[in-house]
């Protein structure tokens, strides 16, 4: 459980870090044109970085953090 929460963790912060660092390349990818103020693509980067950093925090003991666990499954 703790090594699956850790990469979950790893997994989101680097999306985040993508998110925020490139956000215009997501629609460049999917072919999409690029919105004219990529800020709400940054604020869900900073919602996702946010998440990863509490699941490498839930990673050292699933049971004592175990509303960030829930909320976890809350997302899926």
């Amino acid at each position: 459980m703790r090594r699956t929460l850790l990469l979950l963790g790893a997994y989101h912060l680097l999306f985040a870090i993508w998110a925020i660092c490139c956000p215009h390349n997501a629609f460049d990818l999917l072919g999409i044109p690029r919105p004219n103020h990529p800020t709400l693509w940054r604020v869900l980067g900073i919602i996702i970085g946010a998440l990863g950093i509490a699941l490498i925090i839930g990673a050292e003991n699933p049971i004592r953090h175990w509303p960030i666990v829930l909320v976890l499954f809350i997302k899926s």
